[in-house]
């Protein structure tokens, strides 16, 4: 009995909202110019703003300060420095993996198993 009854609460729930909807549509089809410079003028005043809008993409702004990840990160950089625009390359050349010492190793360490 309890579902009926939710059921019917429910029903009536959807029915008031297309019912808000439907008068909403009404509205804004009879007053259509308004809407439109309504719509227009909030558009505007939006794209009059874009100028000052700013996003904060830094790894550390996602982080709470007390945070052991923050943390780890702060005496890292503390105790390395900061490494923005440091790039570290290596340069592996066909000598060193064709060496005949190295290909010796290899061989022992799988022959060991």
């Amino acid at each position: 009995m309890a579902m009926c009854g939710r059921k019917t609460s429910i029903h009536t729930l959807s029915s008031n909202i297309e019912q808000l909807f439907a008068k909403l549509t009404t509205w804004v089809y009879l007053h259509g110019y308004l809407v439109l410079f309504l719509m227009l003028a909030f558009t505007l005043s939006l794209a009059m703003q874009s100028a000052r809008l700013t996003f904060d993409t830094r790894d550390e702004s996602f982080f709470h300060e007390d945070d052991p990840t923050m943390v780890a990160y702060n005496e890292f950089r503390d105790r390395f420095g900061l490494l923005s625009g440091c790039a570290v390359l290596f340069a592996l050349t066909a000598d060193f993996f064709l060496a005949p010492a190295l290909l010796v190793l290899i061989h022992k360490k799988n022959t060991l198993k």
